[in-house]
């Protein structure tokens, strides 16, 4: 019975309008993402080869600038990359100190960049919520609540069907995205990610699963302790604003 519930989740899900919208909005904002970030990034690459050169032409025996090279995952989640500088001064007897910062802006901090971080984080977090938001409370106002449970249903396999397939729904929306982000990125500069590099991203890669995960678990939980659809929206949104905010 609970792979019932799963395919009966899974294809109300994947065949519903708010899937199909919130995937097209999900993918265009990942396209948008990481042709901004390659743009940018051939960008830094060229600035840290021209300074290079000259730091080296104007390099003194006791005073030596080195160059940060922009990090290849800066493609995909800039981090703090464009908030420090990218160039360190030593000199002999001193204490090395940073010779210029890419971005003093103080509110910056509160206005990350769009970047698959962002997408991630608070993108598919309020897709959750979407798909998840009626999986309790929208069968319990059909009345299908009831004919379900009547036929000696256990509560806990019907919350772990809804939990499965929302959750299996999200990761196809997620396999949709990524899968058009490493296209978008082989057509516009081939990263060529060295092995700390996967290593990292099999790292955030794990991370995301968990955090879908918590917040799909959040989206029924609201579900099957609300009477209404619209509370539990309501109740989700609050959810969500607090806790990406």
């Amino acid at each position: 019975m609970l792979w019932t519930i799963v395919k009966k989740e899974l294809w109300i899900n994947l065949t519903s309008l708010r899937f199909s919208v919130s995937v097209f909005i999900l993918v265009a904002l990942v396209i948008a993402s990481l042709v901004v970030s390659s743009k940018e990034y051939t960008e830094q690459l060229r600035d840290y080869e021209n300074k290079v050169k000259l730091h080296k032409a104007f390099a003194k025996h006791n005073n030596i600038t080195l160059d940060r090279r922009p990090p290849k995952l800066s493609l995909l989640f800039r981090g703090v990359v464009g908030n420090v500088g990218s160039s360190v001064e030593l000199t002999v007897g001193e204490t090395p100190k940073l010779k210029e910062s890419s971005d003093e802006n103080l509110l910056s901090p509160l206005f990350p960049p769009v970047d698959l971080g962002f997408v991630l984080g608070m993108v598919m977090s309020l897709m959750a919520f979407f798909l998840t938001y009626d999986a309790i409370s929208g069968e319990r106002e059909r009345g299908t609540l009831k004919l379900i449970l009547s036929n000696q249903v256990p509560r806990s396999t019907v919350l772990l069907g809804k939990w499965i397939g929302g959750y299996l729904t999200l990761l196809a929306a997620l396999i949709i995205a990524t899968s058009v982000g490493l296209i978008v990125l082989e057509l516009n500069i081939k990263p060529g990610f060295a092995r700390d590099d996967w290593i990292a991203l099999g790292t955030i890669g794990l991370t995301v699963l968990i955090y879908l995960a918590t917040f799909c678990s959040l989206g029924i939980m609201v579900s099957a302790t609300t009477r209404s659809s619209a509370t539990a929206i309501l109740a989700l949104l609050l959810i969500w604003v607090l806790s990406v905010l």
